[in-house]
């Protein structure tokens, strides 16, 4: 029988020299849900529909491959990659 080698992957990590699309897009939705939330807890619930907005966009992103914030930040000038 033949043994199986393990091979030993290192994590992912996302590139952090500079900022690019995706990094970006990953820090405004993340900024997005952490605001949403807060302003839920200390103003309004009502906000939490907007953490549920932002997290549509995200799985739909993951779906379609279509994201209006990348299109923004694209439009700006930010390295695509």
């Amino acid at each position: 029988m033949e043994e199986k080698k393990s091979v030993q992957k290192k994590p992912y990590r996302l590139c952090i020299g500079y900022w690019h699309i995706p990094r970006a897009v990953y820090f405004i939705g993340g900024l997005f849900i952490f605001g949403s939330v807060l302003l839920a807890l200390f103003v309004d619930e009502k906000w939490l529909y907007f953490t549920l907005f932002v997290g549509f966009l995200f799985m739909s992103f993951a779906i379609t491959g279509y994201c209006p914030m990348a299109l923004i930040l694209d439009k700006f000038g930010l390295r695509r990659e």
